[in-house]
């Protein structure tokens, strides 16, 4: 990249220039001959303005190849080459029907438990609690149906225990006093009806026994259901739980995290803008299989722009991160904007040229134009000096010898008649102008060599 070292760009104002179109008031006498290659110069008030230049090229903010960490076939492109996007703008998709199906359920699972809780929040409502207390009268109306006697069970029950006792009476009056047997095999069978007798009567007492008890096992599960009706009365008149509103939290904290994992997977499948800028190149197109971080596009930020140059050696130590600075386009010439020194690299790099080092340094753009384009070749101007309303001199009317670093010019002696040198004292030292603090005063008349024979302050 090429870089010029100077002072440079000495931006004069006049205050007042009597410009000589003839010098017979000075009583010199010239000829054509004489005054070949000659320049005369009257010495004014200005304002000097000191600064060190740069070129590089102009380069964007941002610059980044976008790409994709899932695989997955392209199921839309949402922008066109050069399309402008903001941070966050959906700029392709891949196929994405599963996790669209999983995202629309952890939203429904989500406003459930949500409405839930709502539900469980709500004021007692003077309807539920009828409707407790009816379930309550219910049970206990179950309760004493199961815990009751019945009259009429208890006579049929004792009438199957007479019969029963006399079955019973009747086997064992024929066991003793039948006398009748006349095989082992009749006794048999008269011991045998006496048991099935005693069976039947102890089957009778126990039913008998039941009857008068009414059914305590049913009348038992009646009662805890009375006993349940009641929980839910008190419950539903003193409402939830603190300990139920924990549960029902923890599942929106669930369903929320549930959403959130969706919604990311969801997000996965979509290539987004990370800051706003151009797409300046589309490598992919709908129907495309991409494979995870494969660049599909570009995108570029202008906005600010930026100008990459390189500072010498000789100037870094005159310019410090924040300086302004003045850049001009090379396609946009007689355009100055603004601009600030962002950073100077650390370490420097010898020119190709070798000898004088070089740092990179970074000068951001304060306004934008939309002449200017990435890659074109500008120049940064830094101020680092000025002076107003001081004496002002061309350089190329003053000589320096370089032996004792003097500095000189020719002045027209009006009495001599003759120009004759002077030495003289500079102070802020441009490329075109130089401020003099001695030597001269406004209105002395200079005269420059211009076939070469002066020695240029610069040496150049």
């Amino acid at each position: 990249m090429p870089v010029r070292r100077s002072l440079v760009f000495i931006a004069v104002v006049l205050l007042a220039i009597p410009f000589i179109s003839s010098l017979t008031s000075y009583q010199v006498a010239t000829n054509s001959a004489e005054s070949k290659g000659l320049e005369y110069f009257v010495v004014t008030r200005g304002n000097v303005v000191a600064s060190i230049s740069s070129v590089g090229k102009i380069k964007a903010d941002q610059e980044v190849d976008l790409a994709l960490s899932n695989t997955g076939r392209v199921m839309e492109v949402l922008v066109e080459p050069m399309d402008y996007v903001l941070a966050g703008d959906v700029l392709l998709r891949i196929e994405n029907d599963d996790q669209q199906i999983a995202y629309r359920q952890a939203v429904y699972n989500l406003e459930l438990v949500e409405i839930q809780l709502d539900d469980l929040l709500a004021p007692v409502d003077g309807d539920e609690v009828l409707i407790a207390e009816a379930q309550v009268d219910a049970a206990y109306a179950n309760y004493q149906s199961a815990a009751s006697i019945n009259q009429g069970a208890v006579g049929q029950a004792d009438l199957q225990v007479e019969q029963a006792q006399a079955a019973y009476d009747a086997a064992i009056q024929r066991r003793i006093y039948g006398g009748d047997f006349d095989t082992v095999e009749d006794v048999t069978i008269a011991d045998a009806q006496i048991g099935e007798a005693s069976f039947n009567l102890e089957i009778a007492r126990l039913r008998a026994q039941d009857a008068r008890q009414g059914n305590w096992s049913s009348a038992n599960a009646a009662y805890k259901s009375y006993e349940q009706a009641l929980a839910n009365l008190e419950q539903t008149i003193a409402g939830p739980t603190e300990l139920e509103i924990e549960q029902a939290e923890v599942r929106i904290e669930q369903a929320q995290a549930q959403l959130d994992r969706a919604e990311q997977s969801l997000r996965d499948t979509e290539l987004r803008a990370p800051f706003e800028g151009y797409i300046t190149q589309i490598l992919i197109e709908p129907g495309s299989l991409l494979t995870p971080n494969t660049a599909v596009m570009r995108l570029v930020d202008t906005n600010p722009l930026s100008l990459e140059v390189e500072v010498d050696e000789v100037d870094i130590g005159q310019l410090q991160p924040g300086a302004n600075a003045l850049v001009e386009v090379d396609a946009l010439k007689g355009v100055f904007l603004p601009a600030r020194l962002e950073r100077i690299d650390l370490i420097g790099q010898q020119a190709a040229s070798g000898g004088v080092v070089n740092y990179d340094a970074l000068v951001r753009l304060e306004q934008s134009d939309p002449r200017i384009f990435v890659g074109m070749t500008a120049e940064a101007n830094f101020t680092i000096d000025e002076r107003s309303d001081v004496l002002i001199v061309p350089n190329n009317y003053i000589r320096l010898d370089r032996r004792g670093n003097q500095a000189f010019v020719q002045v027209l002696d009006s009495s001599a008649n003759e120009f004759t040198d002077r030495a003289i004292s500079l102070g802020l030292r441009g490329e075109t102008y130089s401020e003099v603090l001695s030597g001269l005063t406004e209105g002395d008349v200079l005269r420059a060599d211009l076939t070469g024979n002066q020695f240029s302050l610069f040496g150049d």
